[in-house]
């Protein structure tokens, strides 16, 4: 799905809770899940706490310099500890539709691993295909694609080509562009190049039903890159004999 955009954790920790689930819409900044936070919430009550001790000296005596500037001292250790204290939130960095949630209520969690994946409600759907890395130059944007979605025998999907890489990469290179999820799925044997086509639709046909296509499906594409007459398929010698 194009425009994915997958939210990550700022910090290690626990989850506490999950604020949303799958197909659910959100907006720019709402709260995706929880993190533990009692050290920091700790922090910030008691800072709270000093600051309104500190305010009630200050208006007894407000020729107290000392307190003035212990004030002014507990303050920015307020702030700090309000934004120690938001980053064990998760929001939103823009508006979407949950398309998918990696994480559950006790889990722990590493700096960096996904929470959640958002998607916009229109984003158009797109295949990435790998392709044998001695085709290159006979792939060509505009070409024909067929895929075969895996579960799906014999249901094929037309497709055309958008955008034809311009380098060949390895298997090292086509883990790393797909991701964690995806790359342990799948196994890649020498150079490729990466192919991506557009769905006209985000829904195809298989027995006469209309399906949605998912995030991360899989399947098997053909990619149509000559023509030759069967005759010389059979009899390779006879090609000098035709242009």
């Amino acid at each position: 799905m194009k425009g994915r955009l997958e939210v990550t954790a700022l910090l290690a920790g626990r989850v506490t809770s999950v604020e949303v689930q799958p197909g659910q819409r959100v907006k720019e900044g709402q709260i995706l899940a929880r993190f533990f936070a009692g050290p920091e919430q700790a922090s910030l009550e008691r800072y709270q706490h000093e600051f309104e001790l500190l305010l009630v000296q200050r208006m007894r005596d407000l020729t107290n310099e000392a307190t003035s500037q212990a004030l002014t001292s507990l303050r920015a250790e307020m702030e700090l500890a309000r934004f120690q204290l938001e980053q064990r939130l998760v929001r939103a960095p823009q508006a979407g539709v949950v398309s998918d949630v990696r994480i559950r209520r006790g889990q722990h969690l590493s700096e960096g691993e996904v929470v959640v994946a958002l998607v916009q409600e229109d984003s158009p759907m797109e295949v990435i295909a790998m392709l044998p890395g001695g085709s290159r130059p006979l792939l060509t944007q505009g070409g024909r694609m067929r895929l075969e979605l895996d579960g799906f025998q014999y249901q094929y999907q037309e497709l055309i080509i958008d955008q034809v890489g311009d380098e060949l990469v390895g298997p090292e290179e086509v883990r790393r562009y797909l991701g964690p999820e995806l790359a342990e799925s799948l196994t890649v044997n020498g150079a490729v190049v990466l192919v991506r086509a557009h769905a006209p639709s985000r829904f195809f046909e298989a027995d006469g039903r209309r399906l949605a296509y998912f995030d991360g499906m899989q399947g098997t594409v053909d990619a149509r890159v000559k023509t030759e007459r069967i005759i010389l398929t059979i009899i390779p010698g006879l090609k000098p004999l035709f242009h």
